[in-house]
C-alpha cells in the first residue's frame, strides 16, 4: 500500500474555506488542508473507510478489512426468521411504516452511516428500533436539554422500560444502564478542560475515567449529526473506539462545506438512506404546506449585516407589524400560531406587540428553564389560546405537532435552518396542514438571503 499513499492521502484530505488567509498558511507552515488519513501511522477514521475501499478497488489494489475490537454476539433480536414478520409492531404503543422498516434493515446491514430523514420521519423511534434489534449497550447523544428530556422519554416509553434508561445531563451522570441517552456539552466537559493558557487539554480528574467509559459502548448515535462537524462532536466520536455500529439522524446532514460534510461522515460514515419531507407529505405521513413570502420593500441601511439585520429585522415596524398581524389574523380564527426568531429582542418586541393588540403571547427562549419550556409547550398543545414565539431553541428536534400557522419571522440564509424551520410545521395533524409564512426583504443582505431561503423551498418543493 505505501506505493499509493500519497494518491491516497491526497484523496483524504480537504481544504479549509478561506484557508489563504491563515498566517500559517502564507507562512508555509501549513498547506490549508485537514488531512483524515495520517502519515506514517496511516491511520484513518472508520467513517471514511468506503473511500478507501473505492480507492483501493480503482487501483486493483487487494485488501482485507480485519476488525479486532471486541464485539458481543448481538441480542436475539439480530436477523432472526421471525423479525420481519412481527417487526412492524416491535415498538410499545406504534406499528412501524414501511420506510422505517426499510431504514432499520439498511442500517443493520451497513452497520453504520447517515439516516437522512426528514423532521417527521420518526428519526428517534427508528433509532429506538435499531437499538432494540441489536441488543448491545447503547450511547445516544443529543444537543439539547429539551430534546434530552424528550428522547429518554421516548426510549422508556417505546421499549417500555420506565426508570432502566440512563441520562447524562441535567446534573445526572448515570452510567449503569445498557442503553444512555447523553447531552454533549455534559460529556465533553468530563473529557476536557481548558488550561491556563486557554486551549482544551484532557481533564485531570475524569478524563482518563470518561474515556475508558465511552469504550463500554457498541453502538453510537449522534442526533442532528450535521453537527458533527464541530470540535466538541467530532472528537467525542473519534474517541469512540469501539462503537461498532454508528449512525447520524439528521433530516440536513450533508448540506454544508466540503469540509464539514467530510468530517460528518468521518465520525459515522456516508448517508445510507434517505427520505425527504415531500415524500411523506406525498405518501400522507406528513402535513401539507402551502408556503407565503410576504414583501418587506422598506430599504434599511447600516455600516454592516449586523446593524442591517438589527434595524430591518429585529426593530423594523413595518415587519413585525406584518408579523403580528398576520399572526393575529390566523390566531383569531381558531389556529395554533407559532413565530420563530432568532435574537431575543426581536422575540420581546413581538410578545409586547401582540399584548398590546390584547392578544395573548409567550416567548420562549434558551435561558426559560426546562421545565417552564415543557409546561408552555403542553399548554399549548392543549389549548389555543396564546401565540407561541419561539428562539432558535426551536429550530430542531422539538415536536409541536399541533401548529397550524407557522411565521417564520428569523431571516437568515442557512439551508439546514431553513429547511429545519419549516419542520417546526410539518408534523402530521388530525385536522388540515400548515401555513407557512416567510418574507422577501429589500434590504442589502437580508434581500440575498431572501433569495436564497426561496430557493431552498422551490428545491424541496414547499414553494412553486
Amino acid at each position: 500500500m505505501s506505493d499509493y499513499t500519497p494518491q491516497l492521502e491526497e484523496k483524504l484530505a480537504i481544504f479549509h474555506e478561506n484557508y489563504w488567509f491563515s498566517p500559517r498558511y502564507k507562512e508555509d507552515l501549513w498547506d490549508g488542508k485537514t488531512h483524515f488519513l495520517k502519515v506514517p501511522s496511516l491511520k484513518v477514521p472508520t467513517g471514511l473507510l468506503f473511500i478507501v475501499e473505492e480507492y483501493f478497488k480503482e487501483k486493483n489494489i487487494e485488501y482485507e478489512i480485519v476488525d479486532l475490537r471486541e464485539l458481543r454476539i448481538v441480542g436475539p433480536n439480530y436477523l432472526h426468521p421471525k423479525y420481519f414478520k412481527n417487526a412492524k409492531k416491535f415498538l410499545h404503543g406504534i406499528i412501524l411504516r414501511d420506510y422505517q422498516m426499510e431504514a432499520i434493515d439498511q442500517a443493520v446491514c451497513q452497520e453504520r452511516g447517515v439516516l437522512e430523514l426528514a423532521t417527521g420521519s420518526g428519526k428517534t423511534e427508528i433509532a429506538i428500533a435499531i437499538t432494540k434489534l441489536l441488543g448491545l449497550r447503547t450511547l445516544f447523544i443529543v444537543h439539547t436539554q429539551d430534546l434530552l428530556r424528550q428522547t429518554h422519554e421516548r426510549f422508556e416509553k417505546r421499549l417500555d422500560l420506565k426508570g432502566k434508561i440512563g441520562i447524562i445531563g441535567e446534573g445526572r451522570f448515570e452510567i449503569d444502564s445498557d442503553i444512555i441517552i447523553a447531552t454533549i456539552q455534559s460529556l465533553d466537559r468530563r473529557l476536557f478542560e481548558k488550561n491556563e493558557k486557554g486551549k482544551s487539554v484532557l481533564n485531570k480528574k475524569t478524563g482518563e475515567e470518561t474515556k475508558k467509559f465511552l469504550n463500554t459502548f457498541e453502538v453510537m448515535f449522534q442526533d442532528e449529526t450535521h453537527h458533527s462537524s464541530a470540535i466538541t462532536w467530532y472528537r467525542l466520536g473519534m474517541y469512540m473506539h469501539n462503537a461498532h455500529y454508528r449512525f447520524g439522524l439528521s433530516g440536513t446532514p450533508l448540506r454544508r462545506d466540503v469540509l464539514s460534510n467530510m468530517k460528518v461522515m468521518a465520525v459515522t460514515g456516508p448517508s445510507i438512506y434517505e427520505r425527504k419531507s415531500m415524500d411523506l407529505i406525498e405518501e400522507g405521513y406528513l402535513s401539507n404546506i402551502k408556503m407565503e413570502i410576504i414583501d418587506c420593500p422598506t430599504i434599511y441601511t447600516g455600516k454592516d449585516w449586523q446593524e442591517i439585520y438589527d434595524k430591518g429585522i429585529v426593530r423594523s415596524f413595518d415587519r413585525n407589524s406584518s408579523i403580528c398581524l398576520t399572526a393575529i389574523k390566523h390566531f383569531k380564527e381558531g389556529k395554533k400560531v407559532m413565530i420563530l426568531v432568532r435574537r431575543i429582542r426581536h422575540g420581546e418586541i413581538l410578545e409586547q406587540m401582540c399584548v398590546a393588540a390584547f392578544v395573548p403571547a409567550i416567548f420562549l427562549k434558551g435561558s426559560d428553564s426546562a421545565d417552564h419550556r415543557v409546561a408552555v409547550k403542553e399548554l399549548f398543545s392543549e389549548k389555543s389560546d396564546f401565540i407561541l414565539i419561539a428562539s432558535t431553541i426551536f429550530d430542531e428536534g422539538v415536536d409541536i405537532p399541533e401548529v397550524n400557522v407557522l411565521i417564520i419571522g428569523s431571516g437568515g440564509k442557512s439551508e439546514v435552518k431553513t429547511i429545519q424551520r419549516v419542520g417546526r410545521g410539518l408534523r402530521k395533524k388530525k385536522v388540515g396542514g400548515v401555513l407557512v409564512f416567510d418574507f422577501n426583504d429589500a434590504s442589502k443582505f437580508l434581500n440575498k438571503h431572501s433569495i436564497d431561503r426561496i430557493k431552498v423551498y422551490q428545491k424541496e418543493g414547499f414553494l412553486k
